[in-house]
């Protein structure tokens, strides 16, 4: 037996006979399979080899031995444990860790947005109280009858069109998305406008810019 082997035996011993019957297999080795990869790399790769060796197993003796080891301690072992192994499969653990981040990553995602579409509450005043009546159609009349009895049905109502606007006022054309909105509109939200102050008494333009900021 070489000097090696006899000084990795000694440090077995230094564990309970019921963990080296249990462990003293995979745990010879992983020694061995560890000692001749740090010799292919250099004297430098066998003295860390060493430190590492004898410090696991000096602390996995006295996880073994003692009672009220902190779980820290425990953990400090598998996670070195864990490590050696990924350094023995770089290509595993390369494939282990992208289909994590994908996986993750998909996961982010999704739950993203469904927390916008459904979960997340309008930036608007009191959003559980909205109602949205899309059903027929509706022209002006019909919202003029509405809105002259809008306190007899809710507590305030608006209505508003889909349009696009040209924000440029000379030149080429620069066309935005928009909303023609009842003069209620921000009132009914419970939200100010962006820019500018809002115009209760008739019809109002409220458009987008390329910020993304309310007109």
């Amino acid at each position: 037996m070489s000097s090696a082997a006899r000084l990795f035996e000694l440090l077995l011993r230094a564990c309970p006979a019921a963990a080296r019957h249990r462990f003293g297999a995979g745990m010879r080795y992983a020694w061995t399979t560890d000692l001749a990869a740090a010799r292919a790399r250099g004297t430098r790769a066998v003295f860390t080899f060493w430190i590492v060796t004898i410090v696991d197993a000096l602390r996995f003796a006295a996880t073994e031995r003692l009672r009220g080891v902190s779980v820290r301690d425990l953990c400090a072992v598998d996670c070195r444990d864990a490590w050696r192994s990924l350094r023995a499969a770089p290509l595993v653990a390369t494939f282990a860790v992208l289909s994590l981040a994908l996986g993750i990553g998909g996961a982010t995602s999704l739950f993203s947005i469904l927390n916008s579409l459904t979960m997340k509450p309008l930036p608007v005043h009191e959003p559980q109280q909205l109602v949205l009546l899309d059903k027929g159609s509706w022209t002006n009349p019909i919202w003029e009858a509405i809105r002259d009895r809008q306190t007899d049905i809710a507590a305030g109502a608006f209505a508003w069109a889909t349009d696009r606007f040209n924000l440029a006022p000379s030149g080429s054309a620069e066309f935005v998305q928009g909303l023609w909105v009842s003069g209620s509109f921000f009132d009914v939200l419970g939200v100010p406008p962006a820019l500018g102050r809002p115009t209760p008494s008739r019809t109002t333009r409220v458009g987008g810019d390329p910020t993304g900021r309310s007109r």
